[in-house]
């Protein structure tokens, strides 16, 4: 269902030479957010991009980490990110984070690892958070650590506010909203039905921002309310 889906966005998006909201330069996305995650993530660690889209991100994560494997649910994403040139120690595949027997063999083949999850959360229905639960602990391991950001759930409140910036909301950002995968947003006290405490360690967690590739008339960029989080398994 949900690789179905996004093929369906990434075919009709960039098949029309346009681009998904957030994709974005990567300084102004992942470049942001290792500002935090930085110090907290061991850097001797291949790392998990998840939910990689068409890899903007993975590439700079390729810069700070020995090994990155780029996953996405989607396979036309994954086809887009493994089209461009990148550096060798990219690896790009399509994941459906709820597949145990495809988690597995992760494991298996690159051991404990750091995730890095950037507006992916919101998509994942209650029936797979147990498999999602599992898949995160099992990846992570002994020594792996996970940031993750995510949209907060005050997003329409935000836009209706915002939507004063300019005439009409912009054409895209109306697409995802009446898209079959609308923006949902997590809270921050929802993230610990995402991330109970009984599996994993908050080490941080707080308010933040996703930037988008939309600008308001002023010509200011237009960024999405977000919340993070950083976490490990419980030891």
């Amino acid at each position: 269902m949900y690789g179905k889906n996004w093929d369906q966005y990434y075919i009709r998006t960039y098949g029309s030479k346009k681009k998904a909201l957030w994709d974005v330069p990567a300084e102004e996305a992942v470049g942001t957010d290792y500002t935090y995650f930085s110090s907290h993530l061991p850097s001797d660690l291949p790392i998990l991009d998840l939910g990689c889209g068409t890899g903007t991100q993975s590439v700079f994560l390729s810069k700070h980490f020995p090994r990155v494997l780029g996953v996405d649910v989607s396979a036309e994403a994954v086809r887009i990110a493994q089209s461009k040139q990148h550096p060798d120690n990219i690896e790009f595949g399509v994941l459906d984070i709820t597949d145990e027997a495809a988690v597995a063999q992760i494991s298996a083949k690159m051991g404990d690892l750091n995730i890095y999850m950037r507006g992916v959360l919101h998509q994942i229905l209650d029936e797979h958070l147990p498999a999602f639960q599992s898949a995160v602990k099992k990846l992570l391991g002994n020594r792996g650590r996970m940031y993750c950001v995510e949209v907060s759930d005050g997003i329409r409140d935000h836009f209706r506010v915002e939507n004063g910036k300019f005439s009409e909301l912009p054409e895209r950002l109306r697409q995802v909203f009446i898209s079959n995968l609308p923006p949902k947003g997590v809270s921050l006290e929802k993230l610990n039905h995402f991330f109970p405490k009984a599996y994993f360690q908050v080490i941080s967690s707080g308010d933040a921002k996703l930037q988008t590739n939309l600008k308001y008339a002023g010509g200011e960029a237009i960024y999405i309310p977000a919340v993070f989080t950083l976490l490990e398994n419980v030891r």
